[in-house]
């Protein structure tokens, strides 16, 4: 597999144990699906497949279970497919943030047990307390990033560099760091710089908690 985004890209075949190794256009790697044009769409789709087959298993076994109990059901068995990797793969693009968003939508109507077509689902999910995995995908990205503020992550984020304080503004704390400049849609909302905005959104009083779990109770308090 040969990863780029330039349209010709440079092929070169390889060999272990004599054999040549075939040419894809997309491999899967500790459960992602890594495409050549550096996409998650195969990742979405094989995400989705995943999920709707457990939550198949649940309609099919715990129907007549309480509400409780098909919510505990759901959490605990299909929605950890549908965030899996998700500080890295996060969707921007809305025909795959409402793929992953059927799934729930699906879930809450057979948890509350109301499939009328009429019926609110967006009302749904809001008796059921969940929130939205856009922002579950947010808080995921923001809490790694916690991780790169206070000198916990690998090596190589040590590069990044934190604004001069003295020159903090309404868009900017004090804990702000310097926004990664992108030439492709696609760059500008992988990881690092799309969390390195959404970071400097957040108020002092969030970036300064001393424990990720203060820290994450803080962003739950501000959504």
């Amino acid at each position: 597999m040969s990863v780029g985004l330039k349209r010709t890209k440079s092929h070169h075949d390889y060999t272990m144990l004599g054999e040549t190794l075939a040419q894809v256009q997309e491999h899967k790697y500790l459960g992602v699906t890594i495409a050549e044009d550096l996409t998650w769409n195969s990742n979405y789709r094989c995400t989705v497949s995943k999920a709707n087959k457990i939550f198949g298993l649940l309609q099919r076994n715990i129907y007549q279970c309480s509400k409780e109990t098909k919510a505990k059901a759901y959490k605990a068995l299909v929605r950890p497919h549908l965030e899996y990797a998700a500080v890295v793969t996060d969707p921007y693009q809305s025909k795959y943030i409402q793929m992953l968003d059927r799934v729930q939508r699906r879930a809450a109507r057979f948890v509350v047990g109301d499939f009328r077509r009429k019926s609110s689902v967006t009302k749904m999910i809001q008796e059921l307390e969940w929130e939205s995995l856009v922002e579950r995908r947010k808080t995921a990205r923001l809490c790694q990033f916690y991780f790169v503020h206070k000198g916990e992550s690998p090596n190589t984020f040590t590069k990044l560099q934190q604004r001069d304080t003295n020159h903090s503004s309404r868009h900017f704390t004090a804990d702000a760091y310097k926004v990664i400049e992108t030439r492709t849609v696609r760059y500008q909302n992988s990881f690092l710089p799309r969390t390195i905005r959404d970071w400097n959104r957040l108020p002092l009083a969030s970036t300064t908690q001393p424990t990720l779990e203060k820290f994450k109770a803080s962003l739950l308090l501000s959504n």
